[in-house]
């Protein structure tokens, strides 16, 4: 076999720049109370990643950085497998922006996923679609033109007769070239947008004690440093790009081969060039890139033993793994591992060996996996697992665990996004109003009836644009002189779905935020409202029969406070455990308020109400009655707005005199 010394020399140059800049990007980075996020494989789902960077307080409604400081790291896999890896790497090109203008920043090691891109080996492309743009066409017949006349030359090389371009043969070449292959190819090349920003990522990152990479480690490897086997990855990468240049520019295979033609191709070159003696310098080089791609066995960036394949944090048993990661601790200090690379059988995240190791790749892919997306939260020395339905302490922490489980408030749920679209993915929804602006226009695509409630409300599902969501539907109107509920006579006792749109338009105008958004809606010929369901939710009533406790029971009893006070305000009769309605974060939502607004000018019982949060407070003192008027009066009659402000002015009462009593710290409280 002929050396390689031809192509080394170059690699070796290369290479110099290359390790410089890992210096001054290095990836150990010391920030001792640093708080980390830490992402597992995604594979092209962005909606699944969005929604968890949501969850961990790293992003707003609008995808914008909100997490401070926080260190944010991506274990690698965004590509493959799902149809979206362009959008995810997109979303953390632009956080990695954002991030420095708070004292945060963006971390991402490659997976094995990302090496079999740089390779070009595309077994696991989902779709190449979302490459495509209205040149696709153009593109693919130049590529095709580019091939045929590449197999003219090369059969001529190889004294080979060139195979006949049929109709057959093209269409099936377009069918293994689809719409967005040469794009993607393009992208992802050294030069392209995504291959240079990928290949600029390190496969091992740790910072303080902790050590983030895609797969595996075993004792054998440990012999090299981290900066070691970082180089080491880094050189296998910058090998390959080189050599398949040189052959690219010699015409010897093309820049958008696969893996496997590329191989192919290498190994008939190979056996061309070897008959041929002495070499001129520019086969030798040629030689040198073909011997250099035909290495790839040895690679450590391919080996299944390798550590962005290996999963022997996955198949040690307990006591093994213990021992092996004592080795490997001798070498590399007292740290822990996060690794993603295999998912957990029951989707959840694992810590493994005497917490040594957490394994947070829970299949978050829904295309693929049908898993649970999740994110991993290191602070003050505490690891939280997190989930979009609750959270899980992994490793306690001094304050840590209290303040990361803790409910979303009703002042804050203004801003963030508890809406859910049917495949799990956030609603595109900014802001209240633009989700009420899709309830009145979007389509009915069916409707059926929930089951449950004497006003026999329907579950709707809603479409437009290509976006689905669920909400329900009420159609109630009764309207009666005099009524018995519940053992006691209501006069002009009025029971209608309108009455929830003036709940939700009180609850924000006075600060609960505690009512879903609904509208007004016809559909066919029955007049309505239309309020949207919360997905990934629960009842009061189902968390008390499951016997579920509140992550935090001291703010959930304020939660209560508060829907004690806005019933009392509004008069509402039917509040039960089953229109309490509990979302992935513990923030409480009240529904259900066709039978509120009653005729009375008291209060319904004040007996229990003993808090009241402080922005309520102020705007239950300040917001002047025309206000309220105004908002209302689209829904509730004169003369059920007139006994509202009543209540309201005998609710400030009985608060200020709570007040005077026990004093404002023991009576008021913020979120």
């Amino acid at each position: 076999m002929h050396g390689l010394h031809p192509i080394l020399g170059i690699i070796r140059q290369w290479l110099g720049c290359l390790i410089a800049l890992s210096v001054l990007a290095s990836p150990a980075i010391s920030q001792e109370h640093a708080r980390i996020v830490a992402i597992g494989d995604v594979h092209g789902d962005v909606d699944a990643l969005v929604s968890m960077l949501r969850k961990a307080d790293v992003i707003d409604v609008q995808n914008h950085w909100i997490g401070g400081e926080t260190i944010l790291v991506q274990l690698g896999d965004v590509l493959d497998r799902g149809s979206k890896g362009r959008e995810v790497m997109d979303l953390y090109m632009s956080l990695e922006t954002q991030a420095p203008t708070q004292g945060g920043r963006v971390e991402f090691v490659l997976g094995n996923h990302e090496m079999l891109n740089f390779y070009s080996d595309l077994r696991y492309v989902k779709n190449y679609a979302f490459f495509a743009d209205d040149q696709s066409d153009r593109r693919r017949e130049v590529a095709y033109q580019t091939y045929k006349d590449w197999q003219v030359k090369r059969g001529e090389v190889w004294g080979k007769p060139v195979k006949r371009f049929t109709p057959e043969a093209k269409e099936k070449w377009m069918s293994t070239h689809p719409p967005g292959y040469v794009e993607r190819t393009e992208a992802l090349a050294p030069d392209g947008k995504y291959g240079a920003w990928l290949r600029r990522r390190p496969a091992f990152l740790r910072i303080n004690d902790n050590v983030f990479q895609h797969a595996s480690l075993s004792p054998d490897m440990v012999s090299r440093s981290i900066d070691r086997l970082n180089r080491k990855i880094s050189g296998e990468i910058t090998l390959f790009d080189k050599s398949k240049q040189i052959l690219v520019n010699a015409g010897i295979i093309l820049p958008f081969f696969n893996f496997d033609e590329m191989m192919t191709v290498a190994r008939i070159e190979r056996k061309c060039l070897e008959a041929i003696a002495p070499f001129t310098e520019v086969q030798r080089q040629h030689m040198a890139a073909i011997n250099a791609l035909l290495m790839y066995p040895t690679w450590m960036t391919l080996r299944a033993d390798g550590p962005l394949w290996s999963r022997n944090f996955e198949n040690w048993r307990e006591e093994e793994g213990i021992k092996q990661i004592a080795a490997i601790r001798e070498a590399y200090g007292p740290v822990r591992f996060v690794v993603g690379h295999s998912p957990t059988e029951d989707r959840r995240i694992h810590a493994r060996f005497d917490n040594s190791v957490f394994m947070i790749d829970t299949g978050m892919s829904a295309e693929y996996y049908r898993g649970r997306p999740s994110a991993l939260e290191i602070k003050d020395g505490g690891v939280i697992a997190l989930y979009r339905d609750g959270s899980e302490v992994l490793v306690a922490s001094q304050g840590a665990a209290d303040a990361q489980t803790a409910p979303t408030s009703a002042a804050t749920r203004i801003s963030q996004s508890i809406w859910w679209g049917l495949s799990g993915q956030p609603l595109p929804f900014q802001d209240h109003k633009t989700m009420m602006d899709f309830m009145r226009t979007a389509e009915v695509v069916s409707m059926k009836d929930i089951g449950e409630g004497v006003t026999n409300p329907k579950k709707v599902l809603l479409e437009k644009d290509g976006v689905q969501m669920h909400a329900i539907f009420r159609d109630v109107h009764i309207e009666k002189g005099q009524t018995e509920l519940g053992g006691r006579i209501f006069l002009d006792f009025r029971d209608d779905s309108i009455f929830e749109c003036a709940a939700y338009e009180l609850s924000q105008l006075l600060g609960f935020y505690n009512v879903p958004p609904v509208v007004p809606r016809k559909i066919k010929r029955d007049e309505g409202t239309l309020q949207v369901w919360i997905e990934h939710a629960m009842t009061e009533k189902n968390r008390r029969k499951d016997r579920i406790a509140p992550v935090d029971r001291v703010r959930f009893n304020k939660e209560w406070q508060m829907i004690d006070l806005f019933d009392n305000l509004v008069f509402n009769d039917d509040r039960n455990s089953g229109n309490v309605i509990i979302d992935n974060a513990w923030g409480i939502w009240m529904i259900d308020h066709t039978r509120a607004f009653r005729l009375y000018d008291e209060p319904k019982d004040v007996s229990r109400l003993t808090l009241c949060e402080r922005t309520v407070w102020s705007k239950l003192q300040t917001v002047e009655d025309a206000a309220i008027t105004d908002a209302l009066k689209p829904y509730l009659r004169p003369y059920e707005i007139e006994s509202l402000l009543k209540r309201r002015q005998k609710l400030i009462v009985h608060i200020q005199k709570l007040i005077d009593e026990k004093g404002e710290n023991a009576v008021l409280f913020t979120w």
